[in-house]
């Protein structure tokens, strides 16, 4: 028997997705996907949500989907309370991240200022990091069959437990500063449990990511007269030039977030299920026990869908995602709004292109906070499309259990 016990917690405005997997005889595998929230009035919250995540000290995994503060507040209180194995870093520039250091005001001896200034240092012990970029191009390749060299484990070697990471031969490059770093992209990389399925996807390639850079430093060298620093984030912010840098960053920032690392996961048994405290759905029937609205799925819905701040109507647009979407689609159940349900990443006309009629969609927020996080208009067009919309925030988590066979 495989049992996962997955958590939206209710953080405010952000995000904190934690899971374990555990089976009749093995120990459990727990992984996170973000830890953040925006307000400092929230900060509390989060803490006490990370603290009483897991009832062991170990995290085998831990996704970032993108840097901005409110996924990513709460990682350093996350590795300072679990030994974390293994990081899956979305790509990024430097001047990327200084830029947001500036934005959020973050100064030296700050919390997040390790993070910002490196964040594969910032991890750096016995953690391995792998920094996941997209394709360098948009062409789905159907015929590439995965054959990877196991380089990771999660459980001492023991590749009946723990979560297990493979990737492409010869795209491991461990030389950055001999820490343990790796970097692949979304199709060259492998996870999985002996009994559970990780799809990633990243679109953020090294030429966009060029791109970024560029754009920076044209921002920089014309309101400045004089190239980006090259030596480190302090040399930014030790300047007066902090609000106008801010400035380069919101006029780049379409650039910088249209991609985050979006993660699928889900049994490998063809018949597990989804429990909740009211009932139970098989995937051999169409409604769970007690009939409740909230517990009515399709067969087979019983993977989760995390997007951190996806542009999904730009997304949706690419080849690459389509053939990812398309293939995870039919089994998801429960399908995270992208940015907290903002009308500028999801449409109405790309949701009505996506078979959402048995899917739970899950949109987390912050009670009243200053973007006006969800649209309202959104909200009401799902409510037609989808089951139902489960609303995650400072007052309410959202907790379910799926459970099958472990062969």
């Amino acid at each position: 028997m495989i049992r996962a016990e997955c958590k939206f917690n209710g953080v405010g405005q952000g995000l904190f997705y934690s899971a374990s997997i555990s089976t009749s005889g093995g120990r459990k595998s727990n992984f996170v996907y973000d830890c953040g929230t925006n307000y400092e009035k929230d900060k509390s919250l989060l803490i006490g949500k990370i603290d009483s995540s897991f009832s062991d000290d170990t995290i085998d995994a831990l996704f970032i989907s993108h840097y901005h503060k409110d996924h990513i507040s709460g990682v350093k209180h996350l590795s300072e309370t679990y030994h974390i194995k293994n990081v899956f870093l979305p790509a990024f520039t430097e001047e990327e991240l200084w830029l947001l250091c500036l934005k959020y005001d973050v100064k030296r001896g700050d919390e997040l200022y390790d993070f910002y200034s490196n964040p594969i240092d910032f991890f750096a012990g016995e953690c391995r990091v792998y920094v996941v970029e997209g394709e360098e191009d948009d062409t789905p390749n159907n015929e590439r069959e995965f054959q990877g060299d196991r380089i990771g484990y999660a459980n001492n070697n023991d590749i009946t437990d723990g979560i297990i990471i493979e990737t492409m031969n010869g795209i491991i490059d461990t030389s950055k500063k001999g820490k343990d770093y790796v970097r692949c992209s979304s199709e060259s990389v492998k996870i999985y449990n002996r009994c559970w399925e990780f799809k990633i996807y990243q679109d953020q390639n090294k030429a966009q990511c060029h791109e970024i850079k560029e754009e920076i430093r044209k921002e920089y060298r014309l309101k400045f007269g004089e190239d980006f620093p090259e030596n480190s984030i302090e040399s930014l912010i030790d300047t007066r030039r902090g609000k106008l840098c801010k400035d380069i960053y919101d006029k780049v920032e379409g650039k910088i977030n249209q991609s985050s690392l979006v993660l699928c996961h889900y049994p490998s048994d063809s018949d597990a299920f989804v429990s909740w405290d009211n009932g139970e759905y098989c995937r051999r029937r169409y409604c769970c026990k007690c009939y409740c609205h909230k517990c009515v799925l399709a067969k087979g819905r019983v993977a989760t869908l995390l997007t951190g701040d996806i542009n999904l109507d730009k997304l949706s647009k690419k080849n690459r995602f389509t053939k990812y979407i398309n293939k995870v689609l039919p089994q998801i159940g429960f399908f995270q709004m992208p940015h907290h349900g903002s009308s500028h990443n999801m449409s109405e006309n790309t949701i009505d292109s996506l078979p959402l009629n048995y899917t739970n969609m899950i949109c987390s927020y912050g009670i009243g906070n200053k973007y006006r996080h969800p649209d309202p208009y959104l909200l009401h067009q799902l409510e037609r499309l989808c089951n139902s919309i489960i609303h995650v925030n400072n007052n309410e988590d959202y907790f379910y259990t799926i459970k099958g066979n472990c062969r």
